[in-house]
């Protein structure tokens, strides 16, 4: 019997997302069991890999992270340590793209493997620059990520 996928009312986020915020916590010596309950989680609602999980007990988690944060910016603090193979087989699709705009067009594309609830936009300034926003539609007002590429 084929396993069905089941489609969320509500926009979602993939478990790897959630253990990649849990990591960084771990990173930053924050306590996870903390940010499990600060967000109504347990450990046994990131043990399947395939599960997804409601963006509504995600984005307290990500908020209850930042807040604790003891770096100026956990959106920076997390950037400088991202690397792409952190989206799974999205992130191996972008490292194998042309171009950075090229891998922003796969992010763009998939975007809902790994989470739904934000808008993208890639732009492009003097030929030079290609840039990625993600912009939270469920939280209006957070910061934008914005990740830049300067071409060479």
């Amino acid at each position: 019997m084929t396993k069905r996928a089941q489609i969320s009312p509500s926009p979602t986020a993939s478990v790897a997302a959630v253990r990649f915020h849990l990591a960084a916590a771990s990173g930053l010596g924050l306590d996870v069991e903390e940010a499990l309950r600060a967000a109504s989680l347990s450990t046994s609602d990131l043990a399947d890999i395939e599960a997804r999980i409601p963006l509504d007990r995600v984005v307290p988690l990500i908020a209850w992270i930042a807040e604790q944060c003891p770096q100026p910016s956990y959106g920076l603090w997390l950037g400088e340590r991202f690397h792409p193979s952190k989206l799974h087989a999205v992130g191996y699709l972008m490292l194998n793209a042309a171009t950075a705009g090229d891998a922003f067009r796969v992010f763009e594309r998939y975007k809902r493997v790994v989470g739904e609830g934000f808008r993208t936009s890639i732009t492009q300034q003097d030929g030079s620059r290609t840039y990625l926003s993600l912009e939270d539609v469920r939280l209006p007002g957070l910061e934008q990520v914005v990740a830049e590429w300067h071409q060479s």
